[in-house]
């Protein structure tokens, strides 16, 4: 503003640089027309059913998003419990936390529904069960929560794999006799010498066809990087309660532009604006 900009102007800067570096005359546009006053704002019963607004939450870049939750959340969280990554060992080890790229919303105006995106890239979701798994602990401790799936025209059929995946991997918790054999097949997948397992039961043929289902591939990529305690978070029955109870959310929102010409700038994927809206929970 020191250099003349107008409030809104300065806050649609900061927005771009924070987020892309990039942006269209049609985003500027639309980001900086005047806002309705709240007697004239009417939402229409298709937005009014998925409850998007864009006035309703903040986003949250990468370095800001485990300062918010740790001021906002009424409890502090183990670090364990933010999604994050760890590279190297010793000293070497390196703990990346949020390593999702896409932000997150947190709720304005006495709102308490969090949103967290993700940006579907490919048609089988493998990714997005682990983003499912990285983030269960901390679903489960804010109040209220929607999963934004943004896609691509071209991945829009892809969207029913993509609810299966959310519903097969939050709303079926592992059993407490689930996480002792899932261990030790781990254990054996990865090249450990293990004993026999404590099922009489249950060998490794066995093993092998009994957690052949996507979600027990996500919950061994995730066991490689988390260890058992990954099995544990498994078990909990909050996420599912959520989802029951509709304070857990999935929706889908589809990208109908593509920014190819900015490709040689961000190296790689491509965003979009005026999405229009599916949800289903």
């Amino acid at each position: 503003m020191r250099f003349g900009f107008t409030h809104r102007q300065a806050e649609f800067l900061v927005h771009v640089l924070v987020f892309s570096g990039v942006f269209l005359e049609r985003q500027y546009r639309a980001f900086t027309r005047p806002r309705p006053r709240p007697e004239d704002a009417r939402l229409s019963g298709r937005a009014r059913r998925s409850g998007v607004r864009d006035g309703d939450h903040a986003w949250r870049a990468e370095r800001d998003k485990r300062t918010y939750f740790r001021e906002a959340l009424e409890r502090d969280l183990p670090d364990a419990w933010y999604p994050h990554l760890t590279f190297g060992s010793g000293l070497e080890k390196t703990t990346r936390f949020f390593p999702d790229k896409l932000p997150i919303g947190v709720p304005l105006g006495g709102e308490r529904r969090h949103v967290f995106l993700y940006l579907a890239t490919r048609e089988v979701p493998t990714d997005f069960r682990l983003f499912l798994l990285r983030h269960v602990e901390l679903l489960a401790a804010v109040d209220e929560w929607t999963i934004r799936v943004l896609v691509p025209r071209r991945l829009r059929k892809a969207a029913a794999l993509y609810r299966y995946a959310l519903r097969d991997t939050l709303m079926m918790p592992l059993g407490p006799s689930d996480v002792e054999p899932l261990d030790w097949y781990f254990r054996w997948r990865d090249g450990h010498v293990v004993c026999p397992s404590a099922d009489r039961d249950l060998d490794l043929a066995t093993a092998r066809r009994t957690f052949a289902a996507a979600r027990f591939e996500a919950l061994y990529r995730m066991w490689q990087r988390h260890g058992v305690r990954i099995l544990w978070a498994a078990q909990s029955t909050v996420l599912r309660d959520h989802l029951q109870r509709g304070w857990g959310r999935l929706e889908f929102v589809e990208l109908r532009h593509q920014y190819l010409q900015l490709t040689p700038l961000i190296g790689g994927a491509t965003g979009s604006e005026q999405p229009s809206h599916e949800e289903t929970t």
